[in-house]
C-alpha cells in the first residue's frame, strides 16, 4: 500500500499527482484508510493477492487450482500465471452472494450517490443557523469527537462528549477551557445529518463549549466543495487510465482491476462528494479559531482526520495529539499503515500524522512499538474509563472494568458470558459503553 502511494501517473508520484492541498494528498484519505477489519475488505483483499504472488513465484509450480476466489481476483492470477506458463484450473461452480440492486446501481452509476451527497448538504445548508460565536471561543484544549444525535427533535438531548468519559469533567475541574467539535457518524444519509442539531451554533456547559463541524456548512464552502469534486474526478480519470500506475513492482501483478471500483468511489462516487465537503468544512472552522494550544482527536486513521491534521497545520495551531478510543489491533491496517521512513522524512504530501500518540497502557504501548511507532511519539496517559465520575484519585482498590461493544446483540453476549463465568466475586464491577 505504501509502495502504490510512489507509483508514477506520468512523471508525478500519485501522492504528488492528488494533492488537494498544502499538507494534504487526497490519496491517504482514499484506499488506504478504508475499513480493513472485514477480510473481505480491499486492503486484505490486495495484501492476499501480493502475498499469494510472492509464494507462486518462489515455488514456480507447473499448475495452479483456484477455488472460491471472487471473480476479479481468479482473473487477474489467470493472466498473471499464463503470462508465465503456468496452467490455471479454476472451480466454476463458485457463485457469488448475490448483490442488492441499489450497491449495484451505485457501483454502475457513483454519480448517483454523490448527488445524494450534495442534495442532502444543500439541505443542511440553507436550515443551518450561522455560526457566529465561534471565532471567539477561545480554549485551551479543543476535543473532537462523533456526535450523539437526540433522542427526538421535540427534546434534544444537551451535548455531551461520550467518546471522552471522565477527561471533560476532568478539565472542567482543573479550570482547564476546552471546546468539543463534534462530527455526524453518517454525512451523507439524510437521517444521518439531522439538521435540527446544527441549528445551535455554540452551546456552553459544565464541561466546556461544544460546536458542530457542520454549523460552518455555507454557501461558500459548498460551492468550494463542488469545485474540489470535480477535482477529484479529473484526477480519477488520468488514475484509470494508466493502468500501470496499479502494479506491484515486486510480483508484477495488475492490482488496476481490483482498485477501479475503489477508485469510482473515491473518485467519482460518495466517498469523493463527501471528502470534498469534509476538507472545506475543516479549513474553514479551522481558520476561523484562534490559536488552540492543545488538540485530542478520535484516531482512526479514517479519512476526515486527514483532512482535519493537515488544516491544523496550515492554520498553525499547537500540539496535536491521536487518542484511539479503543485497542490497537494488528489486523487494522489503517493503524499499521506506517512506514518509518514517511515519518522521518515528512514532505508536503506524506501521511498527516499527530504530534503524538496517547497510550494507557503497557500493552497498547507495546502494540504501538511493534506496529513500528517512533518510541519518542508516544504519549503515556491516564486510563480514565477506570474512574468513575465521582471519583478524585486512585483508590489502590482492583476492580472489573466491562467494556461493551458497538452492537447491542454483542454488548448483551458479553454481560450474559461474564456473567456465566466470572469467578471473582469480591471485586466491584464497571460497566462502560464503547462511546463513553
Amino acid at each position: 500500500m505504501q509502495a502504490l502511494g510512489e507509483s508514477k501517473v506520468g512523471i508525478e508520484d500519485l501522492t504528488h499527482f492528488t494533492q488537494l492541498r498544502p499538507g494534504l494528498s487526497y490519496w491517504w484519505m482514499s484506499i488506504p484508510s478504508v475499513y480493513s477489519l472485514d477480510v473481505a475488505s480491499l486492503p486484505f483483499t490486495l495484501v492476499r493477492i501480493m502475498l499469494l504472488a510472492q509464494i507462486i513465484a518462489d515455488k514456480h509450480p507447473e499448475t495452479i487450482s483456484m477455488v472460491g476466489l471472487p471473480r476479479d481476483v481468479a482473473n487477474i492470477f489467470r493472466r498473471w500465471a499464463q503470462a508465465r506458463g503456468i496452467k490455471v484450473y479454476a472451480d466454476e461452480r463458485h457463485s457469488a452472494e448475490p448483490v442488492r440492486l441499489r450497491t449495484r446501481i451505485v457501483k454502475r452509476f457513483p454519480l448517483l450517490a454523490a448527488l445524494r451527497v450534495f442534495a442532502t448538504h444543500l439541505r443542511v445548508t440553507f436550515r443551518r443557523k450561522a455560526n457566529t460565536y465561534i471565532a471567539s471561543a477561545e480554549s485551551e484544549v479543543t476535543l473532537v469527537d462523533y456526535d450523539v444525535a437526540p433522542v427526538s427533535p421535540q427534546s434534544p438531548a444537551p451535548h455531551t462528549s461520550r467518546f471522552w468519559g471522565f477527561l471533560p469533567t476532568l478539565l472542567s475541574e482543573l479550570s482547564i477551557t476546552s471546546q468539543s467539535i463534534h462530527m455526524p457518524l453518517s454525512l451523507a444519509k439524510a437521517k444521518g445529518i439531522p439538521t435540527q442539531n446544527y441549528k445551535a451554533s455554540l452551546t456552553a456547559t459544565g464541561e466546556g463549549r461544544h460546536s458542530h463541524l457542520y454549523s460552518l456548512l455555507g454557501c461558500g464552502v459548498f460551492f468550494r466543495s463542488i469545485q474540489d469534486y470535480f477535482r477529484l474526478r479529473r484526477m480519477g480519470r488520468s488514475l484509470l487510465s494508466n493502468v500501470q500506475t496499479f502494479e506491484d513492482p515486486k510480483s508484477q501483478v495488475s492490482l488496476a482491476e481490483v482498485l477501479r471500483p475503489a477508485l469510482m468511489q473515491f473518485f467519482y462516487g460518495r466517498d469523493a462528494a463527501l471528502s470534498a465537503f469534509t476538507i472545506n468544512l475543516w479549513d474553514c472552522l479551522l481558520s476561523r479559531l484562534p490559536t488552540q494550544r492543545l488538540g485530542l482527536y478520535l484516531y482512526e486513521n479514517q479519512p476526515w482526520e486527514f483532512a482535519f491534521q493537515s488544516a491544523w497545520r496550515r492554520h498553525h495551531h499547537g500540539t496535536l495529539v491521536g487518542v484511539p478510543h479503543s485497542t490497537l489491533v494488528a489486523w487494522d491496517l489503517r493503524i499499521f499503515g506506517h512506514e518509518i521512513s514517511s515519518r522521518s522524512e515528512m514532505s508536503n504530501v506524506s501521511m498527516p500524522w499527530p504530534d503524538f500518540l496517547a497510550v494507557n497502557g503497557k500493552l497498547m504501548r507495546t502494540s504501538a512499538l511493534r506496529g513500528g511507532y517512533p518510541e519518542l511519539q508516544l504519549l503515556e496517559v491516564e486510563s480514565l474509563r477506570f474512574r468513575p465520575h465521582n471519583s478524585r484519585g486512585r483508590s489502590g482498590k482492583s476492580h472489573v472494568l466491562i467494556l461493551a461493544e458497538y452492537s447491542t446483540p454483542y454488548a448483551i453476549r458479553i454481560l450474559n458470558e461474564f456473567q456465566d463465568k466470572y469467578i471473582v466475586q469480591d471485586l466491584p464491577v464497571m460497566y462502560k459503553p464503547l462511546s463513553s
